[in-house]
């Protein structure tokens, strides 16, 4: 059984051929009940009134119980509805990690099986899993995947530098110190990138961030800004208007590109798993506490991170363009610790293998 309609579309392909699966919707679209999933749920209320579950925990449990589930699985690592489960019942949890995560977060939360991104995450989780094993990012291997299915002679044109963007509508007119912050700081990175390109005649791309029923009226609002920022053409890619997974989509943009810059993103992982490094713009914040800081901690992301000034940002550009790392000291001998990729054993085949395994040693005794 998946658990949580968000995400459900991207396990679903995960799921191996031979097995049956069902969505459950958890967060107050519908409830599912019937006379055995409420015997259950009485009968068990209680684990909740104990504090061992939560009433959301019981209510999947006595779902699963009525659908004879064998296996429950989710894309949302950050929910409290598996709180406790797999110490009540022998029914597995598999949480697959689908996003940014501090250490922090990750350690608070007890999981069953947590699938996560890199050691960095895995290690964080460990005394809180009954497992905890870096598979890395489930999209950018299902990208891979889809991009490495094109025909050997269909070429695609390269862009020299990809920058990913944290647009968000609501910051552009937000009176909030750190928002203004936030902008000014896309701006500069901006700036910086269309001083490059015409200096340097770069082709530039962009990984656009819209998303949710908005996104028509998000994307037009961030090409605007875009347009205006660079002053000059630019490549799209995009998080859901593409039009093909691995050939328009934001992680195609990394598959194309010869230098990554972001302030900071998920994909700043994805990237280093790639083996493609990111040039980050961080430190515009200066030290100001931001959230962008807890993400992306100076003490592990400092190599990545450039100095908050333009020549220091033209000459890393140059060296990744130019492959020189001795110009631009970068260490991946540890990938793993970031983001963990194999070509060999992609990151889907990895969690799909690991759904099989879990699921035919699994009985249903709830």
């Amino acid at each position: 059984m998946i658990v949580d309609r968000t995400g459900a579309s991207v396990i679903s392909e995960l799921i191996p051929g031979h097995f049956g699966y069902w969505v459950l919707p958890v967060r107050d679209e519908e409830r599912y009940v019937s006379w055995r999933s409420l015997a259950y749920f009485l009968l068990h209320l209680p684990w909740v009134l104990t504090q061992k579950v939560n009433m959301l925990g019981l209510y999947v449990l006595s779902v699963a119980y009525q659908t004879q589930a064998k296996v429950l699985v989710t894309f949302i690592d950050n929910c409290s509805w598996d709180k406790g489960l797999h110490e009540v019942t022998p029914l597995r949890i598999i949480t697959v990690q689908n996003g940014l995560r501090t250490p922090g977060t990750i350690s608070r939360k007890q999981y069953d099986v947590f699938l996560g991104f890199a050691l960095r995450d895995t290690n964080a989780a460990k005394p809180n899993s009954v497992e905890a094993i870096p598979v890395g990012s489930v999209r950018l291997g299902l990208a891979y995947k889809d991009r490495r299915s094109e025909p050997a002679n269909s070429k695609r044109p390269p862009v020299d530098i990809l920058f990913i963007s944290q647009f968000r509508p609501e910051f552009w007119s937000s009176p909030r110190p750190e928002d203004r912050l936030h902008v000014e700081a896309i701006k500069t990175t901006l700036e910086w990138i269309g001083r490059l390109a015409k200096a340097y005649s770069l082709q530039i791309g962009i990984a656009f961030t819209s998303k949710g029923p908005e996104r028509e009226e998000w994307y037009l609002a961030e090409k605007s800004v875009y347009t205006s920022l660079l002053q000059g053409p630019f490549k799209e890619y995009h998080r859901e208007r593409f039009s093909r997974r691995g050939i328009d989509c934001t992680y195609a943009g990394l598959f194309d590109t010869r230098v990554v810059v972001s302030i900071s993103s998920t994909l700043c992982f994805e990237a280093i798993g790639i083996g493609k490094p990111p040039i980050m713009t961080t430190r515009l914040f200066g030290d100001t506490k931001v959230e962008h800081y807890e993400w992306f901690p100076k003490d592990q992301f400092e190599q990545f991170m450039v100095e908050p000034q333009y020549d220091a940002f033209e000459k890393a550009v140059l060296a990744e363009l130019a492959g020189d790392r001795e110009q631009r000291p970068i260490n991946l001998s540890d990938k793993d610790y970031f983001c963990a990729f194999n070509e060999m054993t992609l990151p889907p085949d990895m969690v799909s293998e690991i759904i099989q395994r879990t699921t035919e040693q699994s009985t249903l005794a709830l």
